[in-house]
């Protein structure tokens, strides 16, 4: 007779069988689900996280090193960047690959969470009996990884490419609690899964601070597995307790230094009651599909009379009446714990600008998510004539049909800025914040009028919205109206004279008025709170310059340079201030540096040629010219440097009139062609062509340009050349006086 299999490796076949099938599924249903978010732009903040970025944009050991060993961006989440630089290497700037990575990780949670209710159940659940009817610990695996999977709350974590270190903090956190029982199951291999439970615990906090409530759960697990009272629990799993105290560490750390923000409560009575009413916002967050937004405003509950204390101090004390009951049942005790521990972190138990956010329900969602896999496998046990199944079979899909339905369109709501802040204002449009934030999208595109009307009615809906304030002010210097955007700016620091980044936006519109001196004050005092701010400096410098202080200047570019070594703009004025100091071979060597880091910056080839001519080297004057138009083609200012020298070099072997006027001639050419600069150099291309006339009409159009632009010195120094033009002259630059390239209107 052939063997037969024993049963129970039919039975463990069947499960892997099962279980496999059932990851396929819950993998397929996520990307199905979320698979609009990989046509999805960058949006919020992406652009500071990501696009901007410029910790993330090599890959190498001193990278890593900076990430892990200091603060970035005013926080601890080394293991969070160290993912967008692996990012950034595998996929360049595709926001695409960006979200496919996210989609990744959320569906890497899910299946964590199917696995976890499957361990839990298995060591939880009491054995049936006739009086109690056993749980399918599948079922309710299926049932908490499907609402984990689609539920609406879960949506903006994984839309958002910076939500991501939420994603990352879930899906080490549950790493951590499996490793953990993996300990408790085998006692072989007890100390290499606690050590691995302190490492992924350790990366869950070192990739979002709320990750520090994963070694208390660890202990609900090992109180409700083992049976051991909290204090022996607790006792043993000293070790995890050290992770959640250097979380809280570094996290405080992480501020010192930084910009508090003010407090929203004007009493602990205000506190106290918001928090309280925000345990039944979240609640209902967990039934109500409905009504997402990426900012909800910040609702202040003034006393315990109002409606939403009241709706929450009754919540809070039927949970707490739950959690009694449930004390000693196990997995329902694992998921209502988990639900309020992971909810502490983001409550205003600990004061935080953001009230509300549905990222902050995505790890106490696993919790929640056990629980209702657990309701509908007990309802399925109990219930054992098929018609009542078929009703909780159907009750069920309604509930997950809806959910998905719910998240799909919210996924769509995430394609881009002002599709996002565009849904939100549709679900709310007086939310000041979504108002701020669609007017700074619009002004970054281009659309200065729409961006301030969102940003007049933020401020008109919030009167002391200071960001909206501080945003105004630069937009309203970047629509040239200096004098309203002091305005604004005087008022951002009124209202909030703790915050450096209003100071220098008002600094910014003093220099644009001319008054640099009060310039010169915002900036120095918004640097005493903010030293390292390199735009900051930057723009100190040029206030610097402009007031005539030209040394002072350089010192400060050369600070910002300390700062950032590869800040183009400022060791590009750095070079300028150099040279008007006469300290040309040191502005030498910085340009030289400044276009062997960036090739493509045609203007420093321009002023390597002004060198180049102050040293009587026109040969390498032209070279440079050259160099400048290939790296920067639609640069008129080389062109127009290299046809002056074709003209008017004194060296008769650098001059090519022919060439000269073939450079010169499309500069005047066109609408919109009012260089005098450039008709000038028209006029000396001209002349050594012996075209006497047409170099007399240029070289009197360049004198009635100049004279319309208010420019005297350039006028005077067009009329000697065309009196030499009506002689029948051409121009040549004197060699005994400091030869110079014509600079055009729009130099730095």
């Amino acid at each position: 007779m052939a063997d037969t299999v024993p049963p129970s490796r039919l039975a463990r076949t069947a499960a892997c069988v099962r279980h496999g099938v059932s990851a396929l599924c819950l993998i397929a249903l996520t990307f199905l689900l979320y698979l609009p978010l990989l046509h999805a732009a960058f949006a919020y903040d992406d652009t500071t996280t990501i696009v901007a970025n410029r910790l993330i944009d090599s890959f190498s050991f001193q990278t890593v090193a900076r990430l892990f060993g200091g603060f970035h961006l005013n926080d601890y989440y080394p293991v969070f960047y160290l993912s967008l630089m692996l990012d950034r290497r595998l996929w360049n700037m595709n926001p695409s690959g960006f979200h496919l990575t996210n989609l990744f990780l959320h569906a890497v949670n899910v299946l964590l969470v199917y696995a976890l209710a499957i361990r839990l159940a298995a060591r939880t659940t009491a054995p049936s009996d006739n009086a109690r009817p056993a749980l399918s610990s599948w079922l309710l695996a299926m049932i908490a990884a499907l609402l984990f999977a689609i539920h609406p709350n879960h949506v903006e974590p994984v839309a958002w490419l910076t939500g991501r270190k939420v994603l990352l903090a879930g899906m080490w956190g549950l790493l951590a609690v499996h490793a953990y029982l993996t300990g408790l199951t085998d006692d072989r291999r007890r100390w290499p899964a606690v050590a691995a439970a302190i490492l992924c615990a350790a990366l869950a906090c070192m990739s979002n601070v709320y990750a520090m409530v994963v070694p208390v759960l660890i202990v609900v697990v090992d109180r409700n597995v083992t049976k051991r009272t909290w204090l022996r629990a607790s006792w043993i799993n000293w070790p995890l307790a050290l992770v959640s105290a250097g979380a809280v560490v570094m996290k405080l750390l992480s501020r010192i230094g930084g910009v508090a923000r003010p407090s929203q409560f004007d009493s602990k009575t205000e506190w106290l009651c918001t928090t309280v009413a925000l345990y039944w916002t979240n609640l209902r967050s967990l039934f109500a599909p409905y009504g997402r937004n990426v900012l909800y405003p910040s609702e202040v509950v003034h006393a315990p009379a109002e409606l939403a204390f009241q709706l929450g101090a009754g919540a809070i004390l039927a949970t707490l009446v739950l959690l009694w009951i449930v004390r000693k049942r196990g997995l329902w005790n694992i998921g209502l714990m988990w639900f309020l521990l992971a909810l502490l972190p983001t409550s205003q138990l600990a004061r935080h600008h953001i009230f509300r956010a549905d990222r902050y329900l995505y790890f106490p969602g696993i919790g929640a998510c056990l629980l209702a896999g657990l309701i509908v496998a007990t309802l399925w046990a109990w219930s054992r004539r098929w018609p009542w199944r078929l009703l909780l079979i159907a009750l069920c899909l309604v509930v997950l049909t809806t959910l998905a339905r719910a998240s799909r369109a919210r996924t769509h709501d995430w394609t881009d800025d002002e599709t996002l802040w565009t849904a939100s204002l549709a679900q709310n449009e007086q939310n000041a914040d979504a108002h701020q934030s669609l007017g700074c999208m619009l002004m970054r595109r281009g659309k200065p009028q729409d961006a301030l009307d969102h940003l007049r009615r933020a401020v008109d809906l919030r009167p002391g919205h200071v960001d909206a304030h501080n945003t105004l002010c630069s937009l309203l210097l970047q629509m040239n109206r200096p004098e309203e955007a002091v305005n604004e700016g005087k008022l951002a620091v009124e209202i909030r004279p703790d915050l450096p980044e209003a100071k220098f936006n008002l600094a910014r519109a003093l220099m644009a008025t001319g008054d640099y001196a009060l310039a010169l004050q915002q900036f120095r005092r918004g640097l005493e709170q903010k030293p390292t701010d390199i735009g900051a400096r930057y723009y100190l410098a040029r206030t610097l310059s402009a007031m005539g202080r030209t040394q002072d200047a350089v010192d400060a570019y050369q600070h910002a340079l300390a700062l950032n070594d590869g800040y183009v703009e400022a060791r590009y004025a750095l070079a300028l201030a150099l040279i008007q100091l006469d300290r040309n071979d040191q502005a030498q060597r910085e340009l030289t540096r400044l276009v062997t880091d960036h090739p493509d910056f045609g203007q420093a080839y321009c002023r390597l040629a002004e060198l180049a001519v102050k040293r009587r080297d026109d040969r390498a004057a032209v070279e440079w010219c050259r160099k400048g138009i290939q790296a920067q083609p639609a640069l008129a200012e080389p062109r127009n440097n290299l046809a002056w020298l074709l003209a008017t070099s004194p060296d008769p072997d650098c001059r090519n009139g022919a060439e000269a006027l073939a450079l010169a001639k499309p500069l005047t050419e066109g609408p919109g062609q009012t260089d005098p600069a450039a008709w000038d150099t028209l006029a000396a291309a001209y002349a050594e062509l012996g075209e006497f006339n047409q170099a007399v009409h240029a070289a009197q159009r360049a004198i009635e340009l100049a004279e319309n632009q208010n420019n005297p010195a350039l006028t005077n120094r067009i009329r000697p050349r065309l009196d030499l033009y009506r002689a029948s002259r051409p121009y040549r630059q004197p060699p005994t006086t400091t030869p110079s390239i014509p600079p055009p209107t729009s130099s730095f």
